[in-house]
Protein backbone atom coordinates (compact mmCIF):
# COMPACT_ATOMS: atom_id res chain seq x y z
CA UNK A 1 0.00 0.00 0.00
CA UNK A 2 0.95 3.66 -0.26
CA UNK A 3 1.29 3.77 3.53
CA UNK A 4 3.87 0.96 3.62
CA UNK A 5 5.76 2.39 0.66
CA UNK A 6 6.40 5.56 2.66
CA UNK A 7 8.16 3.72 5.48
CA UNK A 8 11.93 3.27 5.54
CA UNK A 9 12.15 -0.33 6.77
CA UNK A 10 15.91 -0.95 6.70
CA UNK A 11 17.07 -2.49 9.96
CA UNK A 12 13.61 -2.37 11.56
CA UNK A 13 12.28 -4.79 14.16
CA UNK A 14 8.78 -5.90 13.18
CA UNK A 15 6.08 -8.07 14.79
CA UNK A 16 3.49 -9.77 12.56
CA UNK A 17 0.60 -10.91 14.76
CA UNK A 18 -1.80 -13.23 12.99
CA UNK A 19 0.83 -13.99 10.34
CA UNK A 20 -1.34 -16.59 8.59
CA UNK A 21 0.73 -18.01 5.69
CA UNK A 22 3.37 -15.30 5.97
CA UNK A 23 2.55 -12.82 3.22
CA UNK A 24 3.29 -9.71 5.31
CA UNK A 25 6.15 -11.45 7.08
CA UNK A 26 7.80 -12.04 3.72
CA UNK A 27 7.22 -8.46 2.58
CA UNK A 28 8.69 -6.97 5.74
CA UNK A 29 11.54 -9.50 5.77
CA UNK A 30 12.64 -8.22 2.37
CA UNK A 31 12.12 -4.60 3.41
CA UNK A 32 14.02 -4.65 6.71
CA UNK A 33 16.97 -6.47 5.16
CA UNK A 34 19.62 -8.64 6.84
CA UNK A 35 19.99 -6.32 9.81
CA UNK A 36 16.27 -6.33 10.64
CA UNK A 37 14.15 -8.84 12.53
CA UNK A 38 10.58 -10.07 11.95
CA UNK A 39 8.75 -11.94 14.71
CA UNK A 40 5.84 -13.85 13.14
CA UNK A 41 3.09 -15.38 15.31
CA UNK A 42 0.53 -17.83 13.94
CA UNK A 43 -1.23 -20.38 16.20
CA UNK A 44 -3.08 -22.44 13.56
CA UNK A 45 -0.96 -25.52 12.69
CA UNK A 46 -2.09 -25.62 9.05
CA UNK A 47 -1.37 -21.94 8.42
CA UNK A 48 1.85 -22.22 10.41
CA UNK A 49 3.15 -24.95 8.12
CA UNK A 50 2.60 -22.65 5.13
CA UNK A 51 4.31 -19.87 7.08
CA UNK A 52 7.36 -22.10 7.50
CA UNK A 53 7.43 -22.71 3.73
CA UNK A 54 7.25 -18.96 3.14
CA UNK A 55 10.13 -18.41 5.54
CA UNK A 56 12.20 -21.13 3.86
CA UNK A 57 11.79 -19.44 0.49
CA UNK A 58 12.56 -15.92 1.73
CA UNK A 59 15.78 -14.20 0.73
CA UNK A 60 16.83 -13.16 4.22
CA UNK A 61 16.95 -15.45 7.25
CA UNK A 62 15.55 -12.80 9.56
CA UNK A 63 12.08 -14.18 10.35
CA UNK A 64 11.60 -15.87 13.72
CA UNK A 65 8.35 -17.82 13.79
CA UNK A 66 6.21 -18.88 16.75
CA UNK A 67 3.19 -21.21 16.68
CA UNK A 68 1.53 -19.13 19.35
CA UNK A 69 -1.24 -16.55 19.69
CA UNK A 70 -0.59 -13.14 21.21
CA UNK A 71 -2.78 -12.33 24.21
CA UNK A 72 -2.85 -10.51 27.55
CA UNK A 73 -1.79 -13.63 29.45
CA UNK A 74 0.11 -16.86 28.93
CA UNK A 75 -2.30 -19.76 28.70
CA UNK A 76 -3.66 -22.65 26.64
CA UNK A 77 -6.89 -21.59 24.91
CA UNK A 78 -9.24 -22.99 22.26
CA UNK A 79 -8.79 -21.62 18.76
CA UNK A 80 -12.08 -21.88 16.85
CA UNK A 81 -11.34 -22.87 13.27
CA UNK A 82 -13.16 -21.50 10.21
CA UNK A 83 -13.64 -24.15 7.52
CA UNK A 84 -13.96 -21.54 4.77
CA UNK A 85 -11.26 -19.05 5.73
CA UNK A 86 -8.33 -19.91 8.00
CA UNK A 87 -7.74 -16.17 8.34
CA UNK A 88 -11.04 -16.03 10.26
CA UNK A 89 -9.95 -18.35 13.06
CA UNK A 90 -10.81 -16.87 16.45
CA UNK A 91 -9.82 -17.17 20.10
CA UNK A 92 -13.44 -16.78 21.20
CA UNK A 93 -16.67 -18.66 20.56
CA UNK A 94 -18.80 -17.65 17.60
CA UNK A 95 -22.46 -18.15 16.76
CA UNK A 96 -21.34 -20.64 14.14
CA UNK A 97 -20.56 -24.19 15.20
CA UNK A 98 -16.81 -24.57 14.84
CA UNK A 99 -14.30 -27.18 15.78
CA UNK A 100 -11.55 -25.97 18.05
CA UNK A 101 -7.96 -26.86 18.80
CA UNK A 102 -5.87 -25.97 21.83
CA UNK A 103 -3.18 -23.36 21.24
CA UNK A 104 -0.60 -21.59 23.35
CA UNK A 105 -0.96 -17.88 24.05
CA UNK A 106 1.82 -15.53 25.10
CA UNK A 107 2.23 -11.93 26.18
CA UNK A 108 4.38 -10.11 23.65
CA UNK A 109 6.15 -8.25 26.45
CA UNK A 110 7.63 -11.61 27.42
CA UNK A 111 8.32 -12.72 23.85
CA UNK A 112 10.43 -9.66 23.04
CA UNK A 113 12.45 -10.14 26.23
CA UNK A 114 13.09 -13.78 25.29
CA UNK A 115 14.33 -12.55 21.90
CA UNK A 116 16.49 -9.81 23.46
CA UNK A 117 14.56 -7.02 21.76
CA UNK A 118 14.07 -3.71 23.56
CA UNK A 119 12.53 -1.61 20.77
CA UNK A 120 9.89 -2.40 18.16
CA UNK A 121 9.45 -0.28 15.04
CA UNK A 122 6.32 -1.75 13.44
CA UNK A 123 3.52 -3.99 14.70
CA UNK A 124 0.85 -5.46 12.42
CA UNK A 125 -2.18 -7.04 14.11
CA UNK A 126 -5.00 -8.95 12.40
CA UNK A 127 -6.75 -11.22 14.90
CA UNK A 128 -10.48 -10.87 14.21
CA UNK A 129 -11.43 -8.65 17.15
CA UNK A 130 -8.91 -9.97 19.67
CA UNK A 131 -6.73 -6.87 19.21
CA UNK A 132 -7.46 -5.26 22.63
CA UNK A 133 -6.09 -8.30 24.45
CA UNK A 134 -3.02 -8.34 22.22
CA UNK A 135 -2.32 -4.69 23.04
CA UNK A 136 -2.69 -5.29 26.79
CA UNK A 137 -0.05 -7.98 26.53
CA UNK A 138 2.48 -5.64 24.93
CA UNK A 139 2.01 -2.37 26.79
CA UNK A 140 5.57 -2.37 28.14
CA UNK A 141 7.24 -2.72 24.74
CA UNK A 142 4.90 -0.09 23.29
CA UNK A 143 5.86 2.36 26.04
CA UNK A 144 9.58 1.72 25.59
CA UNK A 145 9.49 1.92 21.78
CA UNK A 146 9.80 5.60 20.89
CA UNK A 147 9.28 5.26 17.13
CA UNK A 148 6.75 2.43 17.01
CA UNK A 149 4.06 2.37 14.32
CA UNK A 150 0.94 0.25 14.78
CA UNK A 151 -1.09 -1.22 11.90
CA UNK A 152 -4.21 -2.95 13.17
CA UNK A 153 -7.48 -4.20 11.82
CA UNK A 154 -10.51 -2.51 13.41
CA UNK A 155 -13.66 -4.62 13.36
CA UNK A 156 -16.09 -3.32 16.01
CA UNK A 157 -18.40 -6.34 16.00
CA UNK A 158 -15.48 -8.74 16.37
CA UNK A 159 -14.14 -6.71 19.29
CA UNK A 160 -17.56 -6.94 20.99
CA UNK A 161 -17.81 -10.69 20.32
CA UNK A 162 -14.37 -11.10 21.89
CA UNK A 163 -15.74 -9.49 25.07
CA UNK A 164 -14.30 -6.01 24.58
CA UNK A 165 -15.54 -2.50 23.77
CA UNK A 166 -14.49 -0.74 20.54
CA UNK A 167 -14.60 2.72 22.15
CA UNK A 168 -12.42 1.54 25.03
CA UNK A 169 -9.97 0.02 22.54
CA UNK A 170 -9.50 3.37 20.80
CA UNK A 171 -9.11 5.04 24.19
CA UNK A 172 -6.50 2.46 25.17
CA UNK A 173 -4.45 3.21 22.07
CA UNK A 174 -4.55 6.95 22.73
CA UNK A 175 -3.55 6.39 26.35
CA UNK A 176 -0.48 4.60 25.00
CA UNK A 177 0.40 7.84 23.16
CA UNK A 178 -0.69 6.80 19.69
CA UNK A 179 -2.03 9.35 17.24
CA UNK A 180 -4.67 7.43 15.31
CA UNK A 181 -5.45 7.43 11.60
CA UNK A 182 -7.82 5.45 9.43
CA UNK A 183 -6.04 3.85 6.48
CA UNK A 184 -8.39 4.26 3.52
CA UNK A 185 -8.57 2.08 0.41
CA UNK A 186 -6.32 4.48 -1.49
CA UNK A 187 -3.56 4.02 1.11
CA UNK A 188 -3.99 7.50 2.59
CA UNK A 189 -4.00 8.21 6.33
CA UNK A 190 -7.10 10.04 7.56
CA UNK A 191 -6.68 11.59 11.07
CA UNK A 192 -9.04 10.05 13.61
CA UNK A 193 -10.10 12.39 16.39
CA UNK A 194 -11.77 11.26 19.61
CA UNK A 195 -15.01 12.94 18.51
CA UNK A 196 -14.95 10.77 15.36
CA UNK A 197 -14.97 7.47 17.27
CA UNK A 198 -18.73 6.93 17.42
CA UNK A 199 -19.10 7.67 13.71
CA UNK A 200 -16.28 5.26 12.86
CA UNK A 201 -17.76 2.46 14.95
CA UNK A 202 -21.20 2.97 13.39
CA UNK A 203 -19.75 3.14 9.88
CA UNK A 204 -18.09 -0.26 10.31
CA UNK A 205 -20.99 -2.08 11.95
CA UNK A 206 -21.81 -5.70 11.14
CA UNK A 207 -19.24 -7.45 8.95
CA UNK A 208 -17.58 -4.20 7.88
CA UNK A 209 -14.08 -3.41 9.06
CA UNK A 210 -11.22 -1.04 8.38
CA UNK A 211 -7.54 -0.64 9.23
CA UNK A 212 -6.08 1.83 11.68
CA UNK A 213 -2.57 3.21 11.95
CA UNK A 214 -1.14 4.44 15.22
CA UNK A 215 1.93 6.65 15.32
CA UNK A 216 3.71 7.37 18.58
CA UNK A 217 3.47 10.96 19.75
Amino acid sequence: TKFLNNICFKGMKVIDIGANVGYYSALTSEAVGPNGIVLALEPDPESYNYLLKTIKSSKFKNIRSFRKAASDHNNILPLFISKDNRGDNRLYKTKQKRQSIRVETIRLDELVIENEIDQIDLVKIDVQGYEPKVIRGMENIIKSSTNITLLTEFWPRGIVEAGENPTDFLKMLRNLDFLLYELNKQGDLMPLRKEDDARLIYKYRGRKYTNLVGKKI
